[in-house]
C-alpha cells in the first residue's frame, strides 16, 4: 500500500495520499487502528527529497516498509530516531556543500598567500546559471580606488548584472563594484596595472549566490616590487660587506701593531740580557786579574 511518494532531487516534490487518515503526534487519534503517523512518513519522504533513497539498513528510517512503533507499552508518543546509517548517508551528500557556503568565506577571508585582497559578495534574485553564463571568470582590482570590475560576457547580460549588483544584500563597506559591458572600457582596464581576481561562484539558496574574489598582485606591480626588493637587498648587502671591511682591517692593523710592539720588547729584553751577561762575564775576568796581581805581590 502506497502511502505517500516522493521524487529525487532537483524536483523536491512530496505528496501524501490523501485518501488515508493522518495523525500527527496525537496518541488518542493514533490509537485508532485506522490512523497512520504523518511524522515518520514526512521524514521519509523529505529523506527522497532530500537525495536518499531506499534502505535495507535495519531500523533506517529510509526503509521501503513502514514499520514503527508510534505508542510505546505507557502510552507515550514514540518520537522516530534517524540512524547512525540515516545520519552518515545524508552528511555524505551535504557536508561538503555545508562546509563550502559556511565556512568558504571565512577561509577566505583567512588565507593571503600571494594575495591582494579577497572579497565576498552576496547577491540576490540571481540564478546559478545566469550567473554563470553572463559573468567572466576574471574580475579586476584596484586597490588605490577599492574599485572591483566585473567584465560581462554578453549583451544580453548587461541589465540583470547592472540591476543585480546595484542591490547586493552584502559586500565590504568599503568596496565599490562596477559591471563592464563594452569593449572600450575592457581596454583601458587592460592598458592599467590592475591586480586581476579569480571569480567563485557558490549557490547558497534558490535566490541567494555567493560570488568570491580572490585577487592577486598584477605582475607589473610584483617587477616593480621585486625590483626595488632587490635594490634594498644589494644596499643593505652592501653596506654589511663594507662594514665587516672595516673591522676586519682595524682588527688587521690593531694585530700587526700589538705583535711590533712585542716584537720590540722581546728584541729588547733579548739584548738586556745579552748585555747583563757580558758584563757579567767582564765581571768576572776584572774580578780574576785583580787576584792574581795581589798574589804575586806578596811573593
Amino acid at each position: 500500500k502506497i502511502l505517500a511518494h516522493a521524487l529525487l532531487p532537483p524536483y523536491g516534490f512530496i505528496h501524501f495520499d490523501a485518501d488515508e487518515e493522518w495523525a500527527a503526534m496525537i496518541v488518542t487519534e493514533l490509537s485508532r487502528y485506522d490512523t497512520i503517523d504523518l511524522l515518520p512518513t514526512a521524514i521519509h519522504e523529505i529523506g527522497h527529497v532530500l537525495g536518499l533513497e531506499h534502505s535495507s539498513e535495519k531500523g533506517s528510517i529510509m526503509s521501503p516498509i513502514y514499520r514503527y512503533q508510534t505508542i510505546d507499552e505507557n502510552g507515550a508518543y514514540v518520537k522516530p530516531k534517524l540512524t547512525n546509517f540515516d545520519i552518515s548517508h545524508i552528511q555524505q551528500l551535504y557536508v561538503f556543500q555545508y562546509i563550502s557556503m559556511r565556512l568558504f568565506p571565512i577561509i577566505i577571508s583567512l588565507i593571503a598567500i600571494n594575495s591582494r585582497a579577497q572579497y565576498r559578495v552576496r547577491i540576490n534574485h540571481l540564478s546559478r546559471n545566469d550567473s554563470m553564463e553572463c559573468i567572466s571568470k576574471q574580475a579586476y582590482h584596484d586597490a588605490q580606488d577599492k574599485l572591483l570590475t566585473i567584465i560581462s560576457l554578453d549583451t544580453k547580460c548587461d541589465n540583470l548584472l547592472a540591476k543585480a549588483f546595484e542591490k547586493v544584500a552584502t559586500k565590504p563597506d568599503n568596496l565599490r563594484i562596477r559591471v563592464v559591458n563594452n569593449p572600450e572600457d575592457f581596454e583601458h582596464i587592460l592598458r592599467e596595472v590592475r591586480n586581476r581576481c579569480i571569480v567563485t561562484i557558490i549557490q547558497e539558496s534558490i535566490k541567494g549566490i555567493w560570488f568570491f574574489f580572490d585577487c592577486t598582485r598584477n605582475p607589473e606591480i610584483n617587477k616593480k616590487s621585486n625590483g626595488v626588493m632587490w635594490v634594498v637587498i644589494i644596499a643593505l648587502t652592501s653596506t654589511v660587506t663594507a662594514i665587516c671591511a672595516a673591522i676586519g682591517i682595524c682588527a688587521f692593523l690593531t694585530f700587526r701593531k700589538n705583535r711590533s710592539v712585542q716584537k720590540q720588547k722581546s728584541d729588547n729584553s733579548v739584548k738586556e740580557q745579552i748585555s747583563n751577561r757580558n758584563f757579567n762575564k767582564l765581571s768576572g775576568e776584572s774580578s780574576g786579574m785583580k787576584s792574581s796581581f795581589t798574589v804575586s805581590s806578596l811573593k
